[in-house]
């Protein structure tokens, strides 16, 4: 039997061949991370979570940016796409990652990025201050002097009123994940090389989700449920997440207190609607209230209510001052984006019918208001672009029918109701508030360029990243339109490109009913317009 090929049953009795001296190097080396966008940590989210509490955050539009951990730069390339006059330096122990990394910036030609091969450790003063330092997958992951000199940075190289974001894995909810973390690594302890440490990790995880009861059994059924979870991810994150030697959670307060001790401040969580007290009956609230004499014991509790193993922080310095009454008047400081999907048919805006809206998460809200069904529909007009909150209360204002538009007297109200529900709209995810708007074309030209990024990121699948910083998916016809997206084409040549694929078999389209697309088909040229379209609408185009 190849050993390679164990499972579970013969894997106690079958040796593994060790590891060669060659075989023997840094693991993020060996199994590089998956690099990716984190929306979350975008300056302009830090931005806009620092000046709804009060801080007065550095202009993202001519930042400085610090990554530490940034594996091959998945989450700094696309912002150094949007922010041309930032200054973003990113840093990563693996050498192939940074290799990776800068392969792409070279293809870019990008000159206010960089990527450098460095331990955290050898980032000091020396590197100067950053506005927005950044840490994502790497805090709970590190022995703990690397720990506490990531907090050092912080301190040390952070501006006055930036801001840092910092995610780490925390107790209770890492209880579970951490008893399946030990027996995974109890199991493949036999084994040195990493593909057979991951193979015969998921066999065990396979073998407890198929051994161990569930019905009448809790321990049965949170085993099962965190099992799952597991079995969705990358072989990636399993092995970095589960099976190095480091991983090491730890509760809130006592994160909040190490980074007191580094002249640091908990300012809020990248996602402002987990720091409020929803889902909870109106005892619960009003007991957290009694119980919390301050903003760290109330996220304390709530975490441990419910079981939360893993947090987003953002960090201040310790002598910034934090207002923390957050009112629906400061949506009018923001531009708004939309970040769902309403329904645009038949839409009526008389208060007693309903607007309905869905996100990306599968989340969804119910829309009474007609000033706010309004704003809703105009956002979604001009997706991915925002509009300051001024403007979008005139807008809405215009696009209401006028039997029901507010009169002058009533306009005031009108505005404090859009800022309301901006607002839980903000909570629940289906908007965005913003202190900058990305660069992207919305509209085809005669010859329409697609972002330098989107094109390189087309090549290796449908997945790339869009204006938000998050990733949005290609149509077949889009990624195949994607390469010849250079601003030297206008419509009929990329009609006539498109009808070659076909014709070579190098392009497969269907039509919503099922039947096939041919080369013949005298609509195509309306296909590639459509398709054009969703691109533009994707915000991946540029001037």
């Amino acid at each position: 039997m190849n050993k390679d090929e164990m499972n579970i049953e013969d894997a106690t009795v079958i040796e593994e061949e060790k590891l060669t001296e060659e075989e023997e190097q840094y693991s993020y080396d060996v199994v590089p991370y998956s690099s990716h966008p984190y929306a979350q940590s975008h300056p302009d989210q830090l931005a806009t979570m620092a000046r709804l509490f009060g801080v007065k955050a550095p202009a993202v539009t001519e930042c400085r940016v610090l990554e530490l951990g940034c594996a091959a730069g998945g989450n700094l390339i696309p912002m150094a796409t949007q922010l041309p006059d930032s200054r973003i330096v990113g840093v990563d122990l693996s050498k192939k990652q940074i290799d990776d990394g800068q392969d792409l910036l070279g293809k870019l030609s990008l000159d206010n990025i960089e990527l450098k091969h460095a331990s955290i450790l050898d980032v000091d003063k020396s590197w100067g201050e950053f506005d927005y330092i950044l840490c994502h997958g790497v805090f709970s992951w590190v022995p703990e002097e690397v720990q506490k000199h990531i907090l050092t940075i912080y301190s040390q190289n952070l501006s006055a009123n930036g801001v840092g974001y910092i995610s780490y894995n925390t107790y209770p909810g890492w209880h579970m994940r951490g008893m399946i973390r030990h027996m995974m690594n109890y199991h493949v302890a036999q084994f040195d090389k990493p593909e057979v440490r991951i193979r015969q990790a998921r066999a065990l995880l396979k073998f407890l989700s198929d051994s161990v009861p569930q019905q009448n059994n809790p321990h049965g059924m949170v085993l099962k449920r965190e099992l799952d979870l597991l079995n969705r991810q990358a072989d990636s994150y399993l092995f970095h997440e589960h099976l190095e030697d480091e991983n090491r959670p730890m509760y809130f307060y006592q994160f909040a207190e190490w980074a007191g001790e580094h002249g640091l401040r908990y300012l809020s969580e990248s996602d402002f609607g987990s720091m409020l007290a929803r889902g909870f009956s109106e005892p619960t609230r009003q007991t957290l209230d009694r119980i919390s004499s301050d903003m760290i014991r109330k996220e304390q509790y709530m975490d441990f209510l419910r079981n939360r193993p893993f947090r987003q922080t953002l960090l201040v310095h310790d002598d910034v001052e934090i207002n923390r009454n957050v009112s629906a008047e400061q949506v009018a400081l923001f531009r708004i984006a939309i970040n769902a999907m309403p329904e645009t048919e038949n839409v009526k805006f008389t208060p007693d019918t309903k607007l309905n809206i869905r996100n990306r998460l599968g989340g969804s809200i119910s829309i009474n208001r007609p000033i706010t069904k309004a704003a809703m529909l105009v956002l979604n007009d001009i997706r991915p672009k925002s509009l300051p909150f001024e403007d979008l209360l005139q807008k809405a204002l215009d696009r209401m029918p006028e039997n029901i538009r507010p009169n002058a007297n009533q306009v005031p109200t009108a505005r404090n109701n859009l800022a309301s529900d901006m607002l839980q709209a903000f909570t629940s995810k289906m908007v965005q508030l913003c202190t900058w708007d990305p660069q992207c074309v919305t509209e085809v030209s005669d010859q329409p360029k697609l972002s330098p990024l989107a094109a390189r990121q087309a090549e290796a699948g449908n997945r790339v990243v869009g204006p938000r910083h998050q990733y949005v998916a290609l149509g077949p016809l889009a990624q195949k339109l994607a390469p010849v997206l250079d601003g030297t084409r206008n419509s009929d040549e990329l009609t006539a490109h498109v009808r070659e694929l076909i014709k070579n078999g190098d392009l497969t389209l269907n039509r919503p009913g099922g039947a096939a697309v041919t080369s013949s088909d005298e609509d195509l040229g309306q296909l590639v317009n459509q398709s054009l379209n969703n691109i533009a609408r994707l915000g991946l185009l540029v001037a």
